[in-house]
């Protein structure tokens, strides 16, 4: 489900001008996929993915909708992955560790698109909780639909109060160690990499 919210008053002002290639404009501004025109008004609409999509739920939630079927992937980069994970999580990145720091994984969504596809039931999870959130969305947008959220994400979390919401770790959930042979981000990237 999409919302449109409106793009800045500067692309508006461009707009105005009738000189000005409407279709270059919103090129320009996000590559023309997410960036609509209203015809009547002239006014230009960036279209955004309903967050409210994506259901947010609790570590045991997560397990059980795992053992309902749902697949379990943990976007943390792959040294933490290794430390120890959700048993059954397959590792798909989000970021990934360069030279330079923490870098965007190319492969994220094609990863995700190769081995899972639009219709699969997804339960995402991170570390803390963030990092989940923003892959849910970004595959949200991608057209998955059936997309769970971890709130506490494997290491916990805390409120805007401060207090400490236990994660995956402490509630005691099965957890797997090192990088299981088909479950790694190795693994599943490879035939991308080629």
């Amino acid at each position: 489900m999409r919302r449109a919210r409106p793009v800045s008053a500067r692309f508006q002002r461009l707009l105005v001008d009738k000189s000005v290639d409407i279709d270059h404009i919103l090129q320009s501004v996000s590559g023309g996929s997410r960036v609509r025109l209203d015809q009547q008004t002239r006014t230009p609409f960036l279209m955004t993915t309903n967050i409210s999509a994506v259901r947010t739920v609790s570590c045991e939630e997560a397990q059980r909708l795992v053992e309902e079927g749902y697949q379990y992937i943990d976007v943390r980069n792959e040294r933490e992955f290794e430390q120890w994970h959700p048993a059954c999580a397959y590792n798909v990145p989000l970021t990934q560790m360069t030279d330079f720091g923490p870098e965007p994984n190319e492969f994220f969504v094609e990863t995700i698109n190769r081995h899972f596809g639009p219709e699969a039931k997804l339960v995402i999870g991170c570390g803390l909780g963030a990092t989940s959130r923003r892959a849910a969305n970004l595959l949200a947008q991608a057209g998955y639909s059936d997309l769970v959220d971890v709130r506490e994400g494997y290491n916990g979390c805390r409120d805007a109060f401060g207090r400490k919401s236990p994660g995956w770790l402490e509630r005691g959930l099965p957890v797997e160690f090192g990088q299981p042979e088909l479950r790694s981000f190795e693994a599943l990237a490879e035939p991308l990499r080629k």
